[in-house]
């Protein structure tokens, strides 16, 4: 390229750089290119954003394969034999599987299969689809058919309506459900419309014994009728004179009414019995005693989903939102708005555009300060410009605006801020120096372009590793590099290609008094650097070891400040979120009234807790009683199961900008509020809207069940006794009160055997489904069993007579003993070995989960693997999830340094002059350590990413410094020392003046009043100004040091080597 000079250390005067042709002077002496091309990236980026998707994160594959069997009825221990223990041996052939998985409770079964890294996980879904298919019969009988779901962190639920009634019934209410659901479904954009947490509808044959005794019959008599008249087959074509003709049967009873007039007998003077004569149709909803309220009123949440990416959320949202302006729900019934994906999402987005503004105009305020205020101006709009040109490119690489872009932009602040203040800066040195208008544009974007093009290489090659990380944070950080690649490339072309055009031409726009503060506080600025800064650098300078060993001394207090857990290492920062959601687990078998009064007690709590607070906070509460709530946005695998002991409460709270308070703030009001909850009631509250998932869970695996219990109770007991570690559960529950039935000699003698005795009480207490219709777009059970009232107590079993083989009945007092146990509420196994789970919350205000893993690897878990022979252990959820993405870092990044190391290597011709280039990173990395530490935070992983945006700003101006050192020594007989004086005297405005409108263009960000976004921007930030200002530092005083030491060895080293530089 024409426009650069072809040796940084040869001299270059400016007129010569003035001249020529190329890019730069081309745009220069065509000002309308420039404008042309300027406009092209701001329209083209603000059209662009009105048409890319917001999301707060993209959809994650978690790499888990979800395998699930209902197995209505079963315990925990025969869904284990006949379901997951076969699935793991169909499963176990299956590739690109790393561990399996399986659990196994009361009727419910599942094996979660954890894909490989580099596993494709729909090849797998498909394969393990596939592998279950030959399961010789497989499912049992009672079981359903296998359901295979991929997990993902499921991003299509855009909108959630609570649909409420306080006097319509649970089936009118579920009607009302079913109506609404049918007017959005008929909406172009919406795919798919889910009812949560509502029953659903059967049609339950309760049969009447003394009928059944006096026409002879049982219930196996009614189930074998029922079965027999449901059926839809062909008999085969028939050919015929006329042609071929199919018959087929066609039998299928699907109302209440039409299964009542099925014939079951004919007497002998020519009447018949139908199935009303001796049992009652109920045409209802299954009666599991759940219940879903919305500030008290029973209701059942609809949730709109939609999967196609060729719509945007926003599109999704209006059009349901314009459906239900004009939609009349049934008399009755009201419709609210429960969940919206795109209040937090757009308030996020809204408040970091806002904040852009603002520091947009921040920092041209402090640019025109020292500079004149048209080169202020233009250096200042070079931040939205590139960052729009951006967005003009985000739809070719199938980008949305999501957190993890808001990330990327964030992470080049600085660097666009610093491309823009250094060729300005140039620019303006060249008109200090005598040159004007297109010569002066063209010489100073031409005298910093090959370090400025250099640094900015370097650093997209620092955030490629981000797109190589594997797990489910590897997903989030892949568009890291990409959108980072763009805006630098658009930064490049609005520094060199805009900026020069708009400052070759026209006159200074600062007239007094403007004019004269510029003035005052540019000699100002110069009278520091001349009194205090370069005396001080010079000292530096004359001891350059000292500096050296000073530099070394801070990083490695650092490395020991991370490595002692001083600063923990953490995963991310606990998501702020607009709901407080509340777990209540009581043990296993408690009934479900007491569950209930808990809940209410929960709810109570908060209504309490938000009187009490002037500002009033909750904007809604609602529970559910036999489930768990789970966040808005995804179903629970496991938490769609009915158990009687489990209960769910959420708060919604009021927008960000309507409240002072945090949602931890609300828990903890809520909490406190909340008082005893009775029989062993245990709560989880969490502020992060996910309650349902712990942040610390590791399995422990042993063959031998007796001595896995012990380990995980130590394992317990270890984390109880860590500071800042709570609610510590496992899964080694006692579970629910069992009988077992055995047969006594009596029994045996009458001619019962196992399989007749659990097959009759099966039939008679939970029931036995005979067919399933479809209405409309729901499946109905038709059921046969006993009636409510028959099957609610121990009396009614112990009162059962059962049917003999040979004709009669026995009591069942005198054929069957009754032992009451218990049994575990889940069975776990991972790869084929007993486990169990140990379960913790941590309060990262105090440790992070990191931390934790790191204490237990170090100490507590080999000291149980040492004390229980045998014993392995897993680490599951997000800290899984973390060391992965780390293991991949721990060869990604190196090899990044690598690349850099090379490429500098390359543009100095020398090995030695990339490591004083690089000498900056570690100091930038200590400075983000120090301010955590004083700040008093923990060092996320979104922190290394600010880290990495700190060492790229760190890496350009180093590259300036030396680029100017290399060339003052070039052109000139200036000893080492005189020439670091030189250069740096030359480059310390605009050292300066990067990183102050830096850190002021950061500031809107920690303020923005979107609360999510500040928790997810706020790490990135501290590390950016606090690795930003330790690099200044070191490049000022540390670099001139390096470069001193190294000529003091150049002039020691004998022979060939003295004439030579140290450095090369």
């Amino acid at each position: 390229m024409s426009d650069v000079p072809g040796d940084a250390s040869a001299p270059t005067p400016a007129t010569d750089l003035a001249g020529g042709s190329g890019w730069i002077a081309r745009f220069v002496r065509n000002r309308v290119a420039g404008n042309v091309l300027m406009v092209l990236l701001v329209v083209g980026g603000l059209l662009a954003v009105t048409r890319l998707d917001v999301l707060y994160l993209p959809e994650i594959d978690w790499k888990q394969i979800h395998v699930t069997v209902p197995y209505p009825g079963a315990s925990p221990a025969e869904v284990e034999e006949r379901i997951t223990k076969r699935l793991e041996q169909g499963l176990r052939g299956v590739g690109d599987v790393a561990w399996i998985a399986s659990r196994a409770t009361a009727n419910f079964g599942e094996v979660t299969l954890h894909v490989a890294p580099s596993g494709n996980s729909e090849r797998v879904l498909e394969d393990a689809r596939a592998a279950v298919s030959p399961i010789e019969a497989f499912p049992p009988r009672s079981a359903e058919r296998p359901e295979f779901v991929m997990r993902t962190a499921d991003a299509s639920t855009k909108i959630m309506f609570a649909v409420s009634s306080r006097s319509a019934s649970p089936l009118y209410l579920r009607r009302a459900a079913e109506d609404l659901r049918e007017h959005l479904l008929a909406l172009p954009n919406v795919s798919d419309v889910e009812l949560r947490y509502a029953p659903n509808r059967e049609l339950r044959v309760e049969v009447n014994e003394e009928a059944l005794d006096e026409f002879g019959l049982d219930i196996s008599d009614i189930v074998r009728k029922l079965a027999a008249t449901s059926l839809d087959r062909s008999t085969g074509e028939l050919w015929t004179s006329v042609g071929g003709v199919v018959p087929r049967v066609r039998e299928r009873r699907r109302t209440a009414g039409e299964l009542e007039e099925v014939v079951l007998l004919a007497r002998p003077g020519g009447g018949t019995v139908h199935l009303g004569d001796v049992a009652t149709v109920r045409d209802e909803l299954q009666d599991t005693g759940a219940m879903t309220e919305v500030d008290g009123i029973p209701a059942v949440l609809v949730a709109v989903k939609h999967y196609s990416e060729a719509v945007t959320d926003i599109e999704v949202v209006e059009s349901v939102r314009t459906m239900l302006e004009s939609y009349e729900p049934p008399a009755g019934v009201q419709v609210s708005v429960w969940h919206d994906i795109l209040l937090n999402t757009l308030d996020g987005v809204n408040s970091v555009l806002y904040a852009g503004i603002i520091a947009t105009a921040l920092v041209a305020v402090a640019l025109a300060l020292v500079l004149d205020l048209r080169l202020a101006m233009w250096v200042a709009l070079g931040v939205p410009t590139s960052f729009l040109g951006a967005l003009l490119l985000f739809p070719a690489f199938d980008l949305v605006i999501s957190a993890a872009t808001l990330f990327a932009l964030v992470v080049v602040v600085g660097i666009v801020v610093d491309d823009a203040v250094v060729v300005g800066e140039s620019i303006a040195r060249q008109r200090e120096l005598g040159l004007a208008g297109a010569d002066a544009a063209v010489s100073g974007a031409r005298r910093v372009f090959r370090p400025v093009a250099l640094g900015i290489a370097t650093t997209m090659i620092a955030t490629v590793p981000a797109f190589f990380t594997e797990g489910a944070i590897g997903q989030v950080l892949n568009v890291l590099p990409i959108v980072v690649i763009l805006t630098l490339a658009m930064s490049m072309a609005e520094a060199f290609l805009i900026l020069p055009t708009h400052l070759a031409h026209g006159q200074e726009w600062s007239r007094w008094p403007l004019s004269a503060v510029q003035a005052r506080l540019r000699r100002g600025l110069d009278r520091f650097r001349d009194e205090r800064a370069l005396p001080a650098i010079d000292l530096a300078v004359r001891n350059p070891r000292w500096t050296v060993l000073a530099a070394v001394g801070v990083a490695v207090a650092a490395l020991t400040l991370v490595a002692a857990g001083v600063v923990s290492i953490g995963y991310q920062p606990n998501r702020a979120s607009d709901r407080v959601l509340a777990r209540l687990t009581y043990p296993a078998g408690t009934p479900l009234a007491v569950t209930e009064a808990g809940a209410r007690k929960l709810v109570a709590a908060a209504e309490r807790a938000n009187d009490a607070i002037e500002e009033r906070p909750i904007a809604q509460t609602g529970m559910v009683v036999g489930h768990y709530f789970t966040r808005p946005s995804r179903t629970s695998l496991l938490g769609g199961q009915f158990e009687t002991n489990v209960a769910g409460v959420t708060l919604r709270l009021t927008p960000d900008a309507e409240r002072s308070m945090t949602p931890e703030q609300v828990a903890g009001h809520w909490r406190n509020n909340v008082g005893d909850l009775g029989q062993g009631g245990s709560l989880i509250i969490s502020s992060s809207g996910a309650a349902e998932s712990y942040d610390l869970t590791l399995a422990l695996l042993h063959p031998d069940e007796a001595v896995l219990a012990p380990a995980v109770h130590e394992l317990a007991a270890t984390l109880d006794r860590t500071p800042g570690v709570f609610q510590v559960d496992h899964t080694l529950d006692r579970g629910k009160r069992h009988y077992e039935l055995k047969l006594t000699a009596a029994g045996e003698a009458a001619g019962l055997d196992a399989r007749a005795l659990g097959g009759q009480l099966r039939a008679r207490f939970f029931g036995t489904e005979v067919q399933r219709n479809q209405r409309g777009r729901d499946e109905v059970k038709v059921t046969v069993g006993y009636p409510g009232a028959r099957r609610g107590s121990l009396a009614d079993l112990l009162d059962e007579r059962l049917d003999l083989p040979a004709g009669g009945q026995i009591p069942m007092t005198e054929a069957v003993e009754v032992i009451e146990a218990q049994q575990p509420e889940l069975l776990m196994r991972v790869d084929g070995l007993r486990a169990a789970e140990v379960r913790a919350r941590v309060d990262s205000t105090v440790i992070t989960a990191t931390a934790v893993t790191r204490q237990l690897s170090a100490e507590a878990l080999p000291q149980l693997a040492a004390r229980y022979p045998g014993l392995a252990h897993r680490f599951t959820g997000d800290a899984g999830a973390f060391i992965q993405g780390l293991a991949t870092l721990g060869y990604t990044a190196p090899l990044a340094l690598l690349v850099m190391y090379i490429l500098i290597a390359f543009q100095f011709k020398s090995f030695g002059r990339p490591l004083v280039i690089l000498a900056t990173v570690p100091m930038a990395l200590a400075g983000a350590v120090f301010l955590h530490l004083i700040l008093g935070y923990h060092l996320y992983f979104a922190a290394f990413i600010g880290v990495v945006a700190a060492t790229g700003v760190a890496v350009n101006d180093t590259l300036l410094l030396m680029d100017r050192y290399y060339a003052i020594r070039a052109e000139s007989d200036e000893s080492a020392a005189q020439a670091v004086r030189s250069a740096v005297r030359e480059r310390f405005r605009p050292i300066v003046l990067t990183t102050v409108t830096t850190f002021i263009g950061l500031l809107p960000i920690l303020y923005v009043p979107s609360e999510a976004t500040s928790r997810v921007l706020l790490p990135i930030v501290i590390s950016l100004i606090g690795g930003l200002v330790a690099a200044s530092v070191a490049i000022l005083f540390l670099v001139p040091a390096i470069l001193t030491m190294a000529e003091g060895v150049s002039r020691r080293l004998p022979g060939r080597l003295a004439t030579s530089d140290a450095l090369a």
